[in-house]
């Protein structure tokens, strides 16, 4: 069997993989940090590495227009960053990533691609825009020791870099819940495209120690887990595991799931059929979208069901996932659904999308709430407004004491979410 390893379309939009690279490495191998008045040129791939395709999944099967604060806040992000000049040059992570409301439209910013890394920004509805002020400060922590670390925009075509007063400005596409940010580039002489600027941090030292050219962060409610299959030295299949952030909803008798077995969140969205006597949802021959296997063809892949792992996998349309009510620890309900080999495979099962999701020996993912039988966090009732507060983190476990992060705070029959310092 043919392997491919990188899905390249959305819902048969085409989507380029290239990703940017510079000409020349900026940091020794052995260093973390190189010094203000090293330069280079970075170059620029002839593509990006998304396209936002807007063929999500939405509960009210519209684009929300006119987005709040509470829309990008709600949940967490997955970020990728793509980092140049270092040792981890490319597409990194993905990181968690909160967007926290402060006041008004404020927002604060965590683990954009330092996990404790926080910027402060405001948000603008209806430019799809969170602009983050240049040179703000945080502490990291080098080889030297612990630093003052300034973050800006830095003009890369001057020698030294020239620390710009501009804001950083990140785009916002609310309805597909995604937040993404590529630098600005320009066309030299010789006919190539170039980053002009691009975010670094340079430390109070006066060295740089990072520097971003993309972000791609998408938010998700939910995990999928999934076992699946690889060869060992001595040619045996071992059980190997695997998980991803999912975006999942469910309404209509639908469950519609974003990043299914890490397929990308720019892959189409994979929607399963609810049958609540049965306690079953099913997918048939669901497109995740259409990917380049060589210079001339294009091939479309779908999930699927098959039998049994080996070279000649006998595949099916059709991929049951069976539901059972479960609760989490804090005893909140919730709907675990697992099924037994499903994969990623083009319509003749030729060609694949990786080892971790074309041999899904068990996949699993929980959904909020019975979706059965509709009980919930939100179909709680307490008559007494002055019921027992009780908090959660954002998986659903009950906190005793939060501290320093953002929760879920319920009281009776509403919740709502809470920032604690």
């Amino acid at each position: 069997m043919k392997k491919f390893y990188t899905i390249l379309a959305a819902a048969a939009v085409t989507l380029s993989a290239s990703a940017v690279k510079p000409i020349t490495e900026i940091l020794p191998a052995n260093s973390a940090e190189v010094t203000v008045s090293k330069s280079a040129n970075f170059a620029v791939a002839d593509a990006k590495k998304s396209v936002r395709a807007g063929q999500k999944y939405k509960v009210q099967g519209e684009s929300r227009a006119a987005a709040t604060v509470d829309d990008i806040t709600e949940w967490p992000y997955a970020g990728e960053f793509y980092s140049l000049g270092t040792a981890n040059s490319g597409w990194n992570g993905p990181n968690t990533m909160l967007v926290i409301p402060v006041e008004g439209n404020q927002v604060m910013i965590t683990g954009l691609w330092h996990q404790n890394l926080r910027l402060t920004g405001t948000y603008d509805a209806a430019q799809g825009t969170i602009s983050i002020p240049a040179k703000q400060n945080f502490t990291v922590n080098t080889q030297a020791g612990e630093a003052t670390c300034t973050v800006a925009l830095l003009d890369v075509k001057s020698s030294p870099y020239k620390q710009l007063d501009k804001d950083i400005v990140l785009n916002v596409d609310a309805a597909n819940r995604n937040i993404w940010y590529d630098a600005e580039t320009y066309t030299a002489n010789d006919g190539n495209a170039y980053y002009a600027e691009i975010i670094g941090m340079c430390t109070d030292a006066g060295t740089y120690y990072d520097f971003i050219g993309s972000i791609d962060a998408y938010m998700f409610n939910s995990y999928m887990d999934w076992v699946y299959a690889v060869t060992d030295a001595n040619d045996q299949i071992q059980p190997a595991q695997a998980s991803a952030p999912i975006w999942v909803e469910v309404a209509d008798g639908k469950i519609g799931i974003d990043n299914f077995l890490n397929a990308g969140y720019t892959a189409a969205t994979v929607e399963l059929t609810l049958d609540k006597a049965a306690k079953t949802a099913t997918a048939t021959k669901a497109l995740l979208g259409q990917a380049s296997v060589s210079a001339t063809q294009k091939v479309s892949f779908y999930l699927w069901g098959f039998e049994e792992v080996g070279e000649n996998l006998s595949v099916t349309p059709t991929v049951v996932f069976e539901g059972a009510a479960a609760q989490y620890e804090d005893g909140t309900p919730c709907t675990v659904f697992t099924t037994p080999y499903c994969g990623i495979f083009d319509e003749t099962g030729n060609y694949y999308l990786s080892d971790e999701n074309y041999t899904a020996i068990s996949t699993q993912f929980v959904v909020d709430g019975d979706v059965f039988s509709g009980a919930g966090i939100g179909n709680v009732t307490v008559a007494d407004e002055n019921a027992p507060v009780e908090y959660f983190n954002l998986q659903g476990v009950r906190v005793e004491n939060p501290s320093n992060g953002l929760y879920i705070r319920r009281q009776g029959n509403t919740a709502t979410k809470v920032l604690v310092k």
